[in-house]
């Protein structure tokens, strides 16, 4: 490990630290910020293929609005806007963009994504998940219970395929699907299921949700661990279905870190290892510190 390295594992380590400080866990429970606070243990829940292919929804788009995708699953419900950050240009390849989780998340990740596709060169379109406009309402809606995390999951990947098809309808050029963390779950997905866009760069994530939540690093920050890591169904909620239909290897290259202890860097690379996915120099929360590495794997895979 070189010196610089080292700096960005100690910085990791530093902020993952802050994150699991005594005082903010016992916030954390006392105010009911726990992921999946009111998620019954014994619970019996629907794969998110099942969930995909139930899921009611509708498409609203409205002049100098974002347009919206409402949904609804069982009990869950929400609305996944989809922003085109530009003038809609035909010329132009398009990008899809997803964030990762919270309401805070948006901005410098966002900045990165802009840096490799400048909008002066692509249709930038960028994906909100639902209930995403306040921390609150993603403790609320989003991670409070498991069907309605994987459901708003399903709106995201609705919303990444609503794009595609509008870019597709009126453009020649490439589009490109990616995102941070839960993006990067997003974008994965969205290959796995439908796999019709050009490429695909899931970014510090993987696609099987319940793996990375089930992650020791992640205790502190999810009620009932121990009970509902024991739950066969949500264990497998998103495991990729063998029947679904082989998609290309060469449209969809991973980005994982080295010394990511959120996602975890050896399930990642275990779910990609037949992929021609590239390892960066980074933890989860330091990936903008390989900003230039990251734009210089993308750009090379699209030129």
């Amino acid at each position: 490990m070189n010196k610089r390295s080292e700096i960005i594992v100690e910085t990791e380590k530093r902020i993952y630290s802050l994150l699991k400080n005594q005082k903010l866990s016992l916030f954390l429970k006392k105010y009911k910020l726990e992921m999946f606070y009111e998620q019954n243990p014994n619970e019996t829940v629907p794969a998110f293929q099942e969930i995909l292919s139930s899921i009611n929804y509708s498409v609203v788009k409205s002049p100098n609005q974002p347009w919206k995708i409402n949904y609804k699953f069982r009990k869950s419900g929400g609305s996944t806007e989809i922003r085109l950050f530009n003038q809609y240009d035909e010329n132009k390849p398009g990008v899809i963009f997803h964030h990762g989780l919270g309401a805070m998340t948006f901005i410098i990740q966002f900045q990165m994504i802009k840096e490799v596709f400048p909008q002066k060169k692509y249709n930038l379109f960028v994906i909100r998940a639902s209930h995403h406009d306040i921390y609150g309402n993603v403790v609320k809606h989003f991670i409070n219970n498991f069907v309605n995390f994987a459901s708003g999951i399903a709106g995201s990947t609705l919303a990444v395929e609503e794009a595609v098809n509008f870019h597709k309808s009126l453009s020649q050029k490439p589009v490109i699907v990616t995102g941070f963390s839960l993006g990067g779950m997003v974008t994965g997905l969205h290959y796995f299921y439908f796999g019709n866009a050009d490429y695909y760069f899931p970014i510090i994530s993987f696609p099987d949700a319940s793996q990375i939540i089930f992650n020791k690093n992640n205790k502190d920050y999810v009620k009932n661990y121990d009970k509902l890591k024991k739950n066969e169904s949500i264990k497998k909620c998103f495991v990729i279905p063998n029947d679904l239909p082989e998609k290309p290897k060469n449209k969809i290259y991973p980005i994982i870190g080295k010394y990511d202890d959120i996602i975890n860097f050896k399930k990642a690379k275990r779910f990609w290892k037949d992929y021609n996915y590239k390892v960066l120099e980074t933890g989860h929360m330091t990936v903008i510190s390989e900003r230039k590495e990251l734009k210089n794997f993308i750009l090379s895979k699209i030129s």
